[in-house]
């Protein structure tokens, strides 16, 4: 047995009745919505009432659905007659993570929005279709419990559900349930969202567009010592004029290092000590990507990662270089460019 109260029940004509809306009594002439049997309205029409206005079942047990189906019949008639329906919030994220490890999360979000409603047609016991003034439907789902019935097939612009479980609804008034159904924002979820894959192209854009923009972002790190805290002088930078012999495949790195460093010597690099001045990128960067193409951003990205991470510069270079198949000149030459780095 459910200790719940009933305050809602169908009247002979199946209209969902609420029990101030009832006479006293047998009178009321409504049944249960659960199990069907006859109720008797208790303190229905006494305005001094010291327990609580309820249904009563008339010689018949009440089961433990009955509460629940109660609510769920209320909650229908009100979907019946509502005019407009805020529609709740809906957010994707995706993320990409860079050769060096590093995550970026992008976002898409479509906000709430207040829609009316022209007509509503119940398709089972939980189920209805809305038709928005714009001619859109939306499939609207009474969850009264925690089950779930079957994934809707009818072509609808998405499908939201009402979540009726709370026990405080059992009790609540047309307005109360009314305003629970429509405008509660913590009450609705999309259970399906029609544009679902626009939203989660533009979020993977959100992401790819803060790699592309880490560079210029991301603050130096603090020097390692006081001999570093020397600002170096910027060198006036020229994108290579021949970029193409430049690219060094990973197969014949090490002989290739020594042809192009023309000795067995490290080509060495040093951080800059302030953050990229991106504002003259503008000219430059298509030179640079040309010549790296994909891999542009990755290697600035391993750059930035690197210096981040406090690790050397020249070591960061090198290891650059066995991974990405480049020389260590036209990385180092990318890297002072970009201002990330100089030689």
């Amino acid at each position: 047995m459910s200790n719940a109260t009933i305050v809602w029940a169908n009247d002979l004509n199946g209209v969902a009745r609420y029990i101030l809306e009832v006479q006293t009594g047998l009178d009321c002439n409504c049944v249960c919505p659960g199990c069907g049997a006859r109720l008797e309205a208790v303190n229905a029409q006494n305005p001094y009432w010291k327990k609580r206005p309820h249904f009563r079942h008339y010689q018949a047990p009440e089961l433990d659905d009955c509460a629940t189906s109660a609510v769920l019949t209320a909650a229908k008639e009100i979907v019946k007659s509502i005019t407009e329906l805020k529609l709740p919030s809906f957010e994707v994220t995706q993320e990409v993570e860079t050769p060096s490890g590093r995550k970026f999360t992008g976002k898409a979000k479509v906000a709430e929005e207040l829609v009316q409603v022209t007509a509503a047609e119940f398709m089972d016991s939980t189920d209805a279709i809305l038709t928005l003034a714009d001619g859109q439907k939306i499939r609207l789902r009474l969850v009264a419990t925690a089950r779930r019935s079957s994934d809707p097939t009818e072509p609808v612009m998405g499908e939201i559900a009402i979540d009726l479980t709370d026990p405080v609804l059992q009790t609540a008034d047309p307005q109360t349930l009314r305003e629970h159904i429509t405008l509660s924002g913590s009450a609705r979820r999309w259970c399906h969202f029609a544009d679902a894959q626009a939203l989660e192209r533009l979020a993977l854009a959100d992401a790819n567009a803060q790699w592309e923009t880490f560079v210029a972002r991301t603050p130096a790190p603090p020097p390692e010592n006081k001999f570093q805290s020397v600002v170096r002088p910027e060198p006036k930078l020229f994108p290579p004029s021949q970029p193409v012999k430049q690219h060094v495949p990973v197969s014949d790195m090490a002989g290739s290092l020594r042809s192009l460093n023309r000795r067995d010597k490290v080509v060495r690099c040093y951080w800059c000590a302030s953050p990229p001045d991106t504002s003259k990128w503008g000219a430059l960067i298509p030179t640079w990507r040309a010549m790296f193409g994909e891999q542009y951003y990755d290697l600035l990205d391993a750059a930035m990662t690197a210096r981040d991470a406090n690790q050397n510069a020249t070591e960061a270079l090198t290891a650059t270089a066995n991974a990405y198949g480049y020389s260590p000149q036209a990385i180092a030459g990318l890297w002072s460019a970009a201002q990330i780095a100089v030689r």
